[in-house]
């Protein structure tokens, strides 16, 4: 990972449009992995990839699981009832998804006991929330 953070490698990437016309955003590969953490700890991971692949937040995740020779998950677009069977039959342990996301996946008759960490962004975050993915996470 440092080789690759020490050369001048940059992705382009479209934003979404929503104001306007996509543009072209040029981000540096050193600012996407400046959050990448890599370590022993890391590496029985398994993430599930909520977020579309091409956009920043799913190149973070996929950036973090790539260096960390994690398992990835696509849930991104899936219906609930396939979200919910993923996270369970690949005992997927890492979620970073907006609050929608989530929502979407609650209330849910299930735990899903093999996740231990969860990330949000993208959109308002409430505490409501939070408490919600307490109860089945």
């Amino acid at each position: 990972m440092e080789k690759i953070k020490n050369e001048d490698w940059s992705l382009t990437l479209f934003t979404s449009g929503t104001t306007g016309k996509p543009k072209s955003v040029t981000h540096k590969i050193s600012s996407f992995l400046r959050s990448v953490k890599t370590g022993k700890k890391f590496e029985n991971n398994i993430w599930g990839l909520c977020y579309h692949p091409t956009h920043i937040a799913g190149i973070n995740v996929f950036f973090q699981a790539f260096f960390n020779l994690n398992q990835i998950v696509f849930l991104f677009d899936l219906p609930k009832e396939g979200i919910k069977k993923q996270i369970t039959e690949a005992h997927i342990t890492h979620l970073s998804a907006t609050p929608s996301f989530y929502r979407q996946l609650l209330p849910s008759s299930e735990v899903f006991g093999t996740v231990m960490y969860v990330t949000s962004g993208g959109e308002r975050y409430d505490e409501k929330l939070t408490d919600e993915l307490k109860r089945y996470l």
